[in-house]
């Protein structure tokens, strides 16, 4: 609109010039079309519906929490250091998959040319589209890690999907963080064993380190300091 106009009119947005010689803009808008939009996943459009909280990002925030506050993704020394568990660590049960081997880490590589999708995606005899990932680059992942991955990848599709936007995606992860929060301590004094819970959150501190939070008698400590609930952000 205000580099090419529509129907001979322009309409000026205080875009800075400089965006008509991105890379973005030269690699992957299509020559001659007399169009300087990206390209979008869905014919329609971004839909009208607001950007926050993104109901996706929102959900995958607290299944993820819910996850990493039941199951053990970190060790805490004597001096205080919290570790990350290894992906390593996790093996099958032993029934019915087998003997309870090791959790193989894996790589997407390109599908065959005749695969059918649906060998593809689950990748499968010849058409298997997986490779182990090498030995040093397994010993990175961590459950925790991975955890935080699959949450970011459920959020950040919304974003390429153009539904919304980046910041839409990452608030509304630690809102579902928040609302997971606020569940799990509900939980530790409706159960009768009284559990608490303990899990990192998504967010960091200014040492780059995530916040450690701890759930225990219905209250909510991050790093240490009580938070008031209901809360938006841990």
């Amino acid at each position: 609109m205000q580099n090419l106009g529509v129907g001979g009119v322009k309409r000026d947005y205080g875009l800075p010039r400089w965006i008509d010689d991105t890379k973005a803009v030269k690699d992957h808008v299509k020559p001659g079309s007399g169009t300087m939009l990206l390209p979008m996943a869905f014919t329609a459009g971004s839909p009208t519906h607001p950007a926050y909280g993104a109901g996706h990002a929102t959900v995958a925030g607290a299944c993820v929490t819910v996850l990493k506050a039941f199951f053990m993704t970190f060790t805490t020394a004597s001096d205080g250091t919290d570790s990350p568990i290894a992906f390593s660590t996790l093996t099958e049960r032993a029934a019915p998959f087998g003997s309870g081997s090791t959790i193989m880490a894996y790589r997407p590589t390109k599908p065959a040319a005749n695969a059918a999708v649906d060998e593809t995606c689950m990748g499968v005899g010849k058409y298997d589209n997986r490779a182990k990932l090498s030995a040093g680059d397994a010993a990175k992942l961590t459950i925790e890690g991975e955890l935080n991955k699959l949450a970011q990848n459920v959020a950040m599709g919304r974003s390429m999907g153009g539904v919304h936007w980046r910041t839409d995606n990452t608030r509304s992860l630690m809102l579902g963080e928040a609302l997971a929060a606020e569940i799990l301590a509900k939980v530790s004094t409706d159960a009768n064993e009284k559990p608490s819970f303990t899990f990192r959150t998504f967010s960091r501190r200014a040492d780059g380190k995530p916040k450690k939070v701890l759930i225990e008698g219905g209250r909510v400590f991050v790093d240490g300091t009580e938070r008031s609930i209901p809360i938006s952000m841990l």
